[in-house]
Protein backbone atom coordinates (compact mmCIF):
# COMPACT_ATOMS: atom_id res chain seq x y z
CA UNK A 1 0.00 0.00 0.00
CA UNK A 2 1.43 3.27 -0.98
CA UNK A 3 1.88 6.19 1.45
CA UNK A 4 0.49 9.93 1.04
CA UNK A 5 3.04 12.26 1.75
CA UNK A 6 1.44 15.32 0.24
CA UNK A 7 -2.31 16.46 -0.45
CA UNK A 8 -2.89 19.77 -1.65
CA UNK A 9 -6.27 20.49 -2.77
CA UNK A 10 -6.07 23.38 -5.59
CA UNK A 11 -8.31 25.19 -7.55
CA UNK A 12 -10.60 21.43 -8.87
CA UNK A 13 -7.44 19.84 -8.79
CA UNK A 14 -5.90 17.52 -5.73
CA UNK A 15 -2.11 16.56 -5.59
CA UNK A 16 -0.09 13.83 -3.83
CA UNK A 17 2.92 12.46 -3.71
CA UNK A 18 3.33 8.70 -3.18
CA UNK A 19 5.91 6.75 -1.97
CA UNK A 20 6.56 2.22 -2.68
CA UNK A 21 3.68 1.48 -4.95
CA UNK A 22 -0.28 1.67 -5.34
CA UNK A 23 -3.16 3.38 -2.60
CA UNK A 24 -5.80 0.93 -1.99
CA UNK A 25 -8.76 3.04 -0.67
CA UNK A 26 -11.41 1.36 1.77
CA UNK A 27 -14.44 2.25 3.18
CA UNK A 28 -14.95 5.26 0.52
CA UNK A 29 -18.09 7.13 0.31
CA UNK A 30 -19.39 7.25 -3.06
CA UNK A 31 -20.88 11.26 -3.67
CA UNK A 32 -24.26 10.77 -5.09
CA UNK A 33 -24.77 7.29 -4.31
CA UNK A 34 -25.27 4.84 -1.82
CA UNK A 35 -27.41 5.01 1.10
CA UNK A 36 -25.05 7.41 3.12
CA UNK A 37 -23.74 9.78 0.49
CA UNK A 38 -25.33 12.53 2.52
CA UNK A 39 -23.12 11.70 5.32
CA UNK A 40 -20.43 14.40 5.81
CA UNK A 41 -20.99 15.58 1.98
CA UNK A 42 -23.83 17.68 3.29
CA UNK A 43 -23.71 19.45 6.49
CA UNK A 44 -23.71 17.45 9.13
CA UNK A 45 -23.91 17.45 12.77
CA UNK A 46 -22.52 14.26 14.66
CA UNK A 47 -23.99 12.62 17.84
CA UNK A 48 -22.56 11.07 20.67
CA UNK A 49 -24.54 12.05 23.51
CA UNK A 50 -28.32 12.30 24.37
CA UNK A 51 -29.82 16.08 24.90
CA UNK A 52 -31.18 19.05 22.82
CA UNK A 53 -30.07 19.38 19.22
CA UNK A 54 -30.08 22.57 17.26
CA UNK A 55 -30.18 21.95 13.92
CA UNK A 56 -30.29 25.65 12.13
CA UNK A 57 -28.75 24.69 8.82
CA UNK A 58 -28.12 20.86 8.89
CA UNK A 59 -29.18 18.53 6.34
CA UNK A 60 -28.23 15.36 8.37
CA UNK A 61 -27.73 13.84 11.48
CA UNK A 62 -25.31 11.07 12.23
CA UNK A 63 -25.76 9.57 15.76
CA UNK A 64 -23.04 7.89 17.06
CA UNK A 65 -24.40 6.34 19.85
CA UNK A 66 -27.99 6.06 21.34
CA UNK A 67 -29.86 7.87 23.72
CA UNK A 68 -32.89 10.36 23.60
CA UNK A 69 -32.71 13.19 21.24
CA UNK A 70 -35.00 16.92 21.47
CA UNK A 71 -35.22 18.21 18.30
CA UNK A 72 -35.12 21.96 18.59
CA UNK A 73 -38.12 23.43 16.58
CA UNK A 74 -37.39 26.79 16.89
CA UNK A 75 -34.30 25.88 15.28
CA UNK A 76 -35.87 24.09 12.27
CA UNK A 77 -37.35 26.08 8.90
CA UNK A 78 -40.71 24.89 6.37
CA UNK A 79 -39.58 22.29 4.18
CA UNK A 80 -36.17 21.87 5.62
CA UNK A 81 -35.10 17.99 4.36
CA UNK A 82 -32.94 16.34 7.06
CA UNK A 83 -31.43 13.13 6.48
CA UNK A 84 -31.09 10.51 10.05
CA UNK A 85 -28.98 8.43 9.97
CA UNK A 86 -26.98 5.72 12.68
CA UNK A 87 -23.33 4.92 11.87
CA UNK A 88 -22.34 3.11 15.37
CA UNK A 89 -25.19 3.62 17.79
CA UNK A 90 -25.31 1.29 20.07
CA UNK A 91 -28.53 1.19 21.66
CA UNK A 92 -31.94 2.47 20.65
CA UNK A 93 -32.41 6.17 19.41
CA UNK A 94 -35.73 8.33 20.29
CA UNK A 95 -36.06 11.64 18.84
CA UNK A 96 -39.32 13.83 20.06
CA UNK A 97 -39.54 17.90 18.79
CA UNK A 98 -39.57 20.15 21.14
CA UNK A 99 -43.27 22.30 20.99
CA UNK A 100 -45.22 19.04 20.54
CA UNK A 101 -44.47 18.80 16.91
CA UNK A 102 -44.47 14.78 15.96
CA UNK A 103 -41.77 12.30 13.71
CA UNK A 104 -43.39 10.31 11.02
CA UNK A 105 -47.05 10.93 12.97
CA UNK A 106 -45.52 9.98 16.65
CA UNK A 107 -44.29 12.01 19.27
CA UNK A 108 -41.16 9.96 20.74
CA UNK A 109 -39.99 8.13 17.46
CA UNK A 110 -37.29 5.55 17.63
CA UNK A 111 -34.70 5.84 14.62
CA UNK A 112 -34.59 1.97 12.80
CA UNK A 113 -31.95 0.98 10.94
CA UNK A 114 -30.46 2.70 7.67
CA UNK A 115 -30.79 6.12 6.61
CA UNK A 116 -34.32 8.20 6.33
CA UNK A 117 -35.07 11.73 4.97
CA UNK A 118 -37.73 13.90 6.78
CA UNK A 119 -39.34 16.97 6.00
CA UNK A 120 -40.38 19.27 7.95
CA UNK A 121 -44.02 21.27 7.59
CA UNK A 122 -43.58 24.05 10.01
CA UNK A 123 -44.82 21.69 12.75
CA UNK A 124 -44.35 17.80 12.08
CA UNK A 125 -41.37 15.75 10.39
CA UNK A 126 -42.81 13.43 8.10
Amino acid sequence: MGLVTDLMIGTGAVYTSLQKGNITQTDGVEIGAGPTAALHNLPTLDVSASGTLTLTGIQCINFISGGVFVLQSSSLVKNQLVTFISTGAVGAIRMSLSGGGTIVGSSVYTLAAGPIKLIYDGTNFS
